[in-house]
């Protein structure tokens, strides 16, 4: 019987070390990425809420798995979940509309009044958060978000204890881009009649 060719057979560390390479790269499919459960119940929580309400800014999760690492032992517990939003505080109306570029709004104002008002500055502040984050690079803040996670039947549950909200949204900035609409020209025509809001639009970002 001929001897094996010499080139077939690999030397003693050669056969370890492919060994080893295949234990670990059958350990990583067998375990995947190893993403944390409660990574994921928050995510999805978060993610549920913001389909919910979309009149509230861009919301993010940043480095949840390391934010949980402290928490590895318990099965129940409230955390304060770090996130990242949108902030328009540091935007320029120029930004989102391009020197003579204006705001079009779908409302019509006729009799104005404060259903008008609302209507409007709704939609001009839904659009102003359509274009702000559209931006390929929006300025972000940081927003805390209180979370409760409890562990049932095996599966993670999140719950949002303290509901982020939109309050901070920019109000300079949507009476910006509302003064750059059609419909200023319709409200200021109907000023000149009577003083109503002071200044239009002073709180045009605040729900």
């Amino acid at each position: 019987m001929a001897a094996p060719h010499p080139a077939t057979k690999r030397p003693p560390l050669v056969r370890s070390l492919l060994l080893a390479i295949g234990l670990i790269l059958g350990s990583m499919t067998l375990t995947g990425c190893g993403t944390d459960p409660r990574a994921s119940a928050i995510e999805e929580i978060i993610a549920s809420y913001q389909a919910e309400h979309p009149e509230v800014y861009k919301i993010t999760v940043v480095d949840i798995e390391e934010q949980l690492k402290d928490f590895s032992d318990e099965k129940q517990f409230s955390m304060v979940v770090q996130t990242s939003v949108t902030d328009p505080s540091q935007i320029d109306i120029n930004q989102l509309l391009p020197s003579g570029k204006a705001l079009e709004l779908t409302s019509t104002v006729d009799n104005l009044d404060d259903d008008i008002y609302l209507t409007l500055r709704n939609e001009a502040r839904s659009q102003v958060k359509e274009l702000v984050d559209a931006m390929p690079s929006a300025p972000t803040a940081a927003l805390s978000v209180p979370m409760t996670l409890v562990e049932e039947d095996g599966k993670w549950i999140a719950a949002i204890d303290e509901a982020p909200t939109d309050d901070s949204f920019d109000a300079t900035l949507v009476s910006s881009a509302m003064v750059r609409s059609t419909q200023w020209t319709q409200l200021a025509s109907q000023m000149t009649a009577h003083i109503w809001k002071e200044l239009i639009f002073p709180d045009a970002g605040i729900a």
